[in-house]
């Protein structure tokens, strides 16, 4: 009886212990983080610009998200892989109607084995529309990212680190019309300096003939009052 009881008591430390260590090794598992972050930029209205997705996690069995916008002042044109970022898995986005290949900055990501990820991994390329200016907030919305270490994928710990936006400066000047407008002043002033240093050099002609003919005159005038 003493011998069951005892067996009884080991066998129940032994599933107790197990328990125990399996929960251990899951929580260390599943205890990273994956640290996410968008960089920000500033573009002309008409102007394309590029705005970076930067991910630092470890043993990535895949993820999903949303980069969001203001669809009435920008435009997604293109999404680009960093070289590498995919490594031996896949990434995939929304597609839109046709002559729109994004329907929206959508992405997710999938590998067969756990991947890391430190640094760039998406660039994503905007056209701020025409007649739209000021601070754009964009967003990296809806972010799950899964562990793919041990067992089925679980969740990450996810952190999004700070606030992006795209502002959009009115469109101005362009810098050759710039250019044109100073050459083209420049020339007027040129003429215009040009001119007056002519005639400032035909006054001393004129002048000095009106002199030379006053003299004359002046010694004709004293030789008829000599004589």
């Amino acid at each position: 009886m003493k011998l069951k009881k005892i067996l009884t008591v080991l066998l129940s430390v032994t599933i107790l212990v197990a328990v125990l260590c399996s929960a251990t090794v899951t929580a260390s598992a599943s205890a990273g983080t994956a640290t996410v972050s968008v960089s920000s930029a500033e573009v002309d209205a008409g102007k394309t610009v590029d705005v970076e997705l930067t991910m630092n996690a470890k043993g990535v069995a895949g993820f999903q998200g949303e980069l969001r916008y203001d669809q009435a002042a920008l435009e997604l044109q293109k999404v680009t892989e960093a070289p590498g970022a995919a490594g031996n898995g896949m990434f995939m986005f929304s597609t839109g109607e046709e002559g729109k290949p994004y329907k929206n900055g959508s992405f997710f990501y999938a590998a067969a084995n756990g991947k890391d990820f430190d640094g760039v991994i998406l660039t994503f390329t905007f056209r701020a529309k025409e007649n739209v200016s000021g601070k754009q907030k964009i967003s990296v919305e809806a972010l799950t990212v899964y562990d793919g270490t041990v067992g089925d994928p679980q969740p990450l710990e996810t952190k999004i680190q700070g606030a992006a936006s795209i502002t959009i400066g009115s469109a101005g000047f362009s810098p050759l019309l710039l250019v044109l407008v100073i050459l083209a002043v420049l020339l007027a002033v040129a003429a215009v300096l040009f001119v007056l240093a002519r005639k400032n050099k035909a006054r001393p002609h004129y002048y000095g003939a009106r002199n030379n003919y006053e003299s004359d005159y002046q010694s004709d005038y004293q030789s008829d009052d000599e004589d």
